[in-house]
């Protein structure tokens, strides 16, 4: 081997080591020097006592229970807001629900990541929330968004939110803005005529639909006041 081979077989080396060490240590776990220093133990979730098929009777409690710790893959979020959906409602009228938390998404803090890069790089930055699937029945591995804590997969459940949205704007930030953009790629008539449009969901689609020439939303609101 001659010595320019031999040097530059030892800088690929070292550029290959120094890439690997530097993958390695991002893939450590992290956590939020902030939340370290608060050394939070416990936390409070709202879970449902009593469903009802009448809305106006389903109780609530708060329980205090431990902050979850994330796996590898995963990111403990300090959730900041949660919108209450439409199917938040149907769970609340049926009896297997009951003793269950709630919450479909939400906006928080990533304060901490159980390990590996891309859960890391998440450590410090806002996040929208979007959780699915069966959820556990220990209130405290719950991945429902009703909690000051909750931990995700930090691929499929959280995305990063730009530095200038609040926490507060970006809680509703996927349910309503989909099923409005549904609406509107299903829609095979140049009019629609939209019963709930003092809504959420209801003032977004007439946004949307206002960039869409050709489409003629007909609203219909129930009060007054709303007109």
């Amino acid at each position: 081997m001659s010595e320019a081979t031999g040097m530059l077989t030892a800088l690929v080396a070292g550029a290959l080591g120094t890439s690997l060490s530097i993958v390695w240590y991002l893939s450590l776990p992290k956590i939020l020097p902030s939340h370290k220093k608060e050394n939070k133990q416990a936390q409070r979730r709202l879970v449902v006592d009593k469903t009802d098929p009448d809305l106006s009777k389903v109780k609530f409690s708060v329980k205090k229970i431990a902050i979850p710790r994330p796996r590898y893959g995963q990111v403990l979020v300090k959730v900041a807001a949660i919108p209450v959906n439409p199917s938040d409602f149907n769970e609340w009228q049926y009896a297997q629900f009951q003793g269950k938390s709630f919450g479909l998404e939400g906006a928080g803090t990533v304060v901490a990541s159980g390990g590996g890069f891309l859960a890391g790089r998440l450590v410090g930055r806002k996040v929208g929330l979007i959780v699915s699937g069966r959820d556990k029945d220990d209130l405290s591995l719950s991945h429902k968004t009703a909690a000051e804590y909750i931990c995700v997969d930090a691929t499929t459940a959280c995305w990063s939110l730009p530095d200038d949205i609040t926490l507060v704007d970006a809680a509703g930030w996927f349910v309503n803005p989909v099923t409005v953009l549904s609406i509107l790629g299903l829609a095979k008539s140049k009019s629609i005529i939209h019963t709930g449009a003092s809504s959420q969901l209801g003032q977004m689609l007439v946004k949307l639909a206002a960039t869409r020439p050709g489409i003629t939303v007909v609203n219909v609101v129930r009060r007054k006041e709303h007109v």
